[in-house]
Parts: C-alpha cells; sequence; structure tokens
C-alpha cells in the first residue's frame, strides 16, 4: 500500500539527526561508583554538570542497553491547530453522519454485521455507539430464530461482535463446523473469509471452550499455509494482518489507518463511509497533534531529559499511549494525564532499574513515603529533580481533580505513587541478595510496577460515571480485571526483556523464579508463561462480559492496555525501549500525513 509505504520510508529517515543528538547529550555525569544491573549494549559517560554535582570527586560510569533520545527530536514540539479547518471537517462530518446512520438502522443480517463491524474498524462506532448497541440488542434477541444466517464467516462475525458488546454467547454455534476429529469439515477448508471470521472469533474465547483453542489453533495454521498462494491481494492483506494483528487484541487507533485503505480498495465499500472515516482521521490526527505539542512542552519545562540523561526519552511513545485508552475526540484530559503519568513513571523506571546505587534507592524510597518538599534536601541532585516532578505533578493533578469534584482521589494516587516506589525498591533487593521469590510473589510484585494502580485511579477522575467506590474497586486485590489485565503487561513486558537482562546474571527476572519453584529450564518456562498469557487472555474475556460493578468505559480501558501490551513487545521485542524497527511505522500512521480529502 503506497501510503503506509511512504509513511515508514519517513520514519527512517529520523534515525539520521537522531544519531547526531545522541553524541551532543551523553556526557560524562557526576556521581558515585556502582554495579549496573543491566547488560550494556554501549557505554555512556557523563560530563558534571551544575544540576548533577553531588559533591563527589569520581565520575560515575553509566551505563544503559537502551538509547535515552527520542527518535522523533523536535518533530512534534510546535503544532497550529487550524481551527477554521476543524469547523469544516466537523460540519462536514456530521452531515454523513446522518447518511450513514440511515444506512446502518436499515441494514440487516449479514449485511448490518459487516456494516457494525467496518464502524468499529475504521474508528466511526463512537458515533452510532446507541444505534449499534440497540442493533445488535436485536440481533441477540433473535439468536435463536428459524432461518438466520449460519454460514460460518456470519455466524462467526455476529459471536465475536456479540461478546464484544458484553453478551452472553454460546460457542456450541460452531460444532457444526467441525467433525469429530475435531478437524474443521472439508466444506469450509478453502472458505478463506470464513476461517479469518472464525480465527478473529477465536480471540474473544473465554476459560473451558474447547472448540475454540482448536479453532485458533487450526485456523492459524491453516492461513498460514494459504497465505503465500491467496490471489487476491486485499484478501491476501487481510490475513496477513489478522495473523500479526488479530482484532481483540488490537487497539482501534492503531489498526484505524490500515482498515481505511483496506476499506478504499473493497468493490462493496459505502462511499459515504469511507469519506467519512477520512475526514474523521484527519480531524482527531488534528487534536492529537496538538495534544502533542502540548505535552511535549510541558515535558521540555521539566527538563528531566536534558538533566537526568539516563532515563529514556519516550514522550511521544507515551502520548500515543494515552492516545489508545480512548481516542475519541472528547478525552483529551485522559489522554493529557495519562502521558504526564507515564513518561514520569518510566523516569522512576529507570532510575530504580538502571542508575541509582542500592543506598540512593533506599533514600529515595524514604522520601517518597515522606512525601515532603523538605526530605529531597536529602537526595542527591538528580534525585530531587525526579522527586520534585513527581510532587508537581501531583499538584497539577491535584488541581484537575478539585475541577471534577473529585478531589478525593488524590491521597490514593499518592499512596499508589508511594508504593510503586516500595515495589521498586523490593525488586532491586531480590536483586542485590540474588534472592528467589516465588512466581506468585513476583507476579504480586509486577501489578503495582506497570503502574496500574496510579494510572486507574487517575483515568477515573475523569470519567463522568466514575465514583469513589470506582477508585475501591480499582484498588481492591479481588478485582480479576485489574489484576489479569497488570499480569497481561508485566508477563508481556518480561518475556520481551528477560534475555538481555539475564544475559550477565545481575538481574533475575520471572523466569528464573519460575525455573528455579518448578524446577524446569528457560525454554519450558518460557513456555509456560506464554501458556499463562493466553488463559489470562480468557480470564480478561470472560470479565469483561460478566463485570457490571463499574462503569463500561473503566473496563473497556482496562482491556485497551491489554491490548497496548501486545503492541509495545509483539514477537518478544521491547517496542517501547526500540521503537525504531515496529512501533515507529504504528505511530506515524496516527501522527503523520493526514488524508488528502
Amino acid at each position: 500500500m503506497s501510503s503506509l509505504t511512504n509513511l515508514y520510508s519517513s520514519i527512517m529517515t529520523i534515525s539520521t539527526t537522531k544519531k547526531v543528538a545522541v553524541a551532543h547529550r551523553l556526557r560524562t555525569f557526576n556521581g558515585h561508583g556502582r554495579t549496573v544491573r543491566r547488560r550494556t549494549t554501549r557505554r555512556l559517560v557523563f560530563r558534571p554538570s551544575a544540576v548533577m554535582v553531588d559533591h563527589a570527586t569520581e565520575v560515575r560510569q553509566v551505563k544503559t542497553p537502551y538509547d535515552p533520545v527520542s527518535m522523533w527530536g523536535n518533530m512534534f514540539s510546535t503544532f497550529s491547530l487550524d481551527h477554521q479547518l476543524q469547523q469544516k471537517y466537523s460540519e462536514e462530518i456530521e452531515e454523513l453522519k446522518k447518511n450513514v446512520r440511515s444506512t446502518l438502522m436499515a441494514a440487516t443480517s449479514t449485511r448490518l454485521l459487516m456494516f457494525i463491524d467496518n464502524l468499529e474498524r475504521l474508528g466511526l462506532a463512537y458515533h452510532f455507539e446507541t444505534e449499534i448497541e440497540d442493533k445488535l440488542k436485536q440481533v441477540y434477541d433473535s439468536l435463536e430464530k428459524e432461518g438466520e444466517d449460519n454460514d460460518l464467516f456470519t455466524t462467526a462475525l455476529r459471536f465475536r461482535l456479540l461478546r464484544q458488546h458484553r453478551y452472553q454467547v454460546s460457542c456450541d454455534v460452531f460444532e457444526q463446523y467441525f467433525e469429530e476429529g475435531k478437524r474443521v469439515k472439508e466444506s469450509h477448508c478453502s472458505d478463506v473469509e470464513g476461517l479469518l471470521s472464525l480465527y478473529e472469533a477465536a480471540y474473544v474465547g473465554i476459560p473451558n471452550e474447547k472448540i475454540l483453542d482448536e479453532a485458533m489453533t487450526i485456523t492459524t495454521r491453516q492461513l498460514t499455509l494459504m497465505l503465500p498462494r491467496l490471489e487476491s491481494t486485499i484478501l491476501k492483506e487481510k490475513v496477513e494482518h489478522g495473523l500479526k494483528f488479530p482484532v481483540q487484541r488490537t487497539n482501534t487507533i492503531f489498526s484505524l489507518r490500515y482498515y481505511v485503505e483496506i476499506y478504499e480498495n473493497d468493490e462493496s465499500r459505502d462511499a459515504l463511509v469511507l469519506r467519512l472515516a477520512k475526514l474523521n482521521f484527519n480531524f482527531m490526527q488534528n487534536i492529537y497533534r496538538s495534544e502533542l505539542s502540548e505535552a511535549t512542552a510541558w515535558w521540555n519545562e521539566y527538563n528531566l531529559a536534558s538533566e537526568v540523561p539516563y532515563i529514556r526519552d519516550r514522550m511521544v511513545e507515551c502520548y500515543v499511549s494515552g492516545v489508545t485508552y480512548r481516542f475519541e475526540p472528547q478525552y483529551s484530559q485522559i489522554r493529557m494525564m495519562v502521558t504526564k503519568y507515564y513518561i514520569l513513571g518510566s523516569v522512576l523506571d529507570d532510575t530504580y532499574d538502571t542508575y541509582a546505587t542500592p543506598q540512593e534507592i533506599d533514600l529515595m524510597t524514604q522520601a517518597m513515603e515522606s512525601w515532603n518538599t523538605q526530605e529531597t534536601e536529602k537526595l542527591p541532585e538528580y534525585l530531587k529533580l525526579v522527586l520534585k516532578a513527581f510532587m508537581r505533578f501531583t499538584e497539577e493533578f491535584a488541581c484537575e481533580a478539585e475541577k471534577q469534584g473529585k478531589s478525593y482521589v488524590v491521597p490514593y494516587v499518592i499512596e499508589q505513587m508511594k508504593e510503586v516506589g516500595r515495589r521498586y525498591a523490593e525488586a532491586q533487593e531480590w536483586t542485590r541478595a540474588q534472592e528467589s521469590p516465588t512466581f506468585q510473589e513476583y507476579l504480586a510484585n509486577g501489578r503495582v510496577t506497570v503502574l496500574h494502580y496510579v494510572l486507574f485511579p487517575i483515568i477515573a477522575t475523569f470519567t463522568k460515571a466514575a465514583t469513589e467506590e470506582t477508585i475501591h474497586w480499582l484498588l481492591d486485590d479481588s478485582s480479576k480485571l485489574v489484576t489479569w489485565s497488570a499480569d497481561i503487561n508485566r508477563l508481556l513486558d518480561d518475556l520481551a526483556t528477560h534475555q538481555r537482562e539475564s544475559k550477565n546474571g545481575t538481574v533475575l527476572t520471572p523466569m528464573d523464579f519460575y525455573m528455579k519453584e518448578k524446577g524446569v529450564s528457560r525454554q519450558e518456562a518460557i513456555i509456560e508463561v506464554t501458556k499463562l498469557l493466553q488463559e489470562t487472555w480468557k480470564e480478561i474475556n470472560a470479565e469483561w462480559v460478566n463485570c457490571k460493578t463499574v462503569p463500561k468505559e473503566i473496563c473497556n480501558d482496562l482491556v485497551e492496555i491489554s491490548r497496548l501490551s501486545e503492541i509495545y513487545y509483539k514477537s518478544g521485542e521491547d517496542c517501547y525501549t526500540n521503537p525504531e524497527k515496529n512501533l515507529a511505522p504504528i505511530m506515524a500512521a496516527v501522527l503523520l500525513n493526514p488524508y488528502q480529502v
């Protein structure tokens, strides 16, 4: 696809200027002797600066396994939102919505299901939320009626859409397509669209649905074998993309542009839907660029990327992460607050995991416990900057929470920030002492350090339907959706980074804990943890359908962050730390090159 190819090409041109920036920023840095806990891919040594002097005479050698500098440079630092253009987009969008709504309401049977699926994949469903729910309620109520379309494609699509919209539906509907030997019937083996639809449906499976487990295995194998022989370019691209990015495990915003181009080349496309999708994308992209410019200015004010240069400068990646939670235009406050805490959380991670000495870790943890500006005087200069940044952010958040009438959230957020520090310190103590906690103890620690317990109270602050009871639910250990979502994040992260982190034997990874506890090899541990991930996704799917005690938006956010983890750690790579190869093209598709309309 030419436009996406051009996007990828534009990304690759960033690397040259980035390397110059690396050489400029990475200098010697005053500090204390310490043991580096991560494998070094290149040695970065910093020169003393006025801010970073800790009254020490020796130079601390900083070794990081990553490139700290942002690959994007200043690309998104300035953007002027054209309000007249936005108004023009908005007016045409409203007119197109009238026509599309009429088409949606008139659609029936398979055409209705395909129309809803297209609206969701094209990022348009939020414009028609009530209408879609009404139509799917009709579909659900008519499941038992005679004469319902029951070809493989339609059955699988209907099943997936209903389950994704929280309906209790049985997987028994798929038994008619399987032989007793757990094979797809011969009559369906060449039905590519049907197999692809079944493949996508298998990803919304819940525990103990063996037929969907079999469907995932069979369709994955069959589609992979068929892919090289497919003559239709569009069908081939659909299969290739689906195998890599199944709908249930991919954030809508990350595949949106791909689906626009697929839809544009589909002979059955609706021209008005296509134009609406392009206009809507441009409208949202302008908002994103404006917000990202604002977030970048905020980040530059903190000046941590310059003054604490061992950190991963991933502001753009953090902003795009915020977009995945709520990509719709009206959720700007959520995107901005999530972005700000994500980048500060990344700073704290790098501080504990990459740079701070054991003594400094203790000092930092104690200072966070007191949450008092006077306590910062005991810290080295660079840690003063880090802690003051957190306190400054908390003051900003408190002001926004007060405007929302939810000041009660602030103490919860501060306490969870302290808990993150405690758990980082605990993990480093395990490493120093070469202790091996149980695998479950490790997961309990990891559920905190993936930042869920800070991020979701922040999100709830700007969610109208959320109350203090929502905060209690989010922080309760018995809230399964929170726990499983955190486990997905933690385990995918660790599978992507364990080989690097364990290479020199100085960092214990969950694979080490699992191997010791279960008495298995590293490869066996990886296989078992991968199985655990699949089972955890099934639990998430089930809880998504069943959890009705908190606002739907919050439940959806917990599913979205699990999808984000799948993108960040795709194919066992840490794409947040090293975004150039896999994550940058996806981000570029969201942020660059608006459609010519």
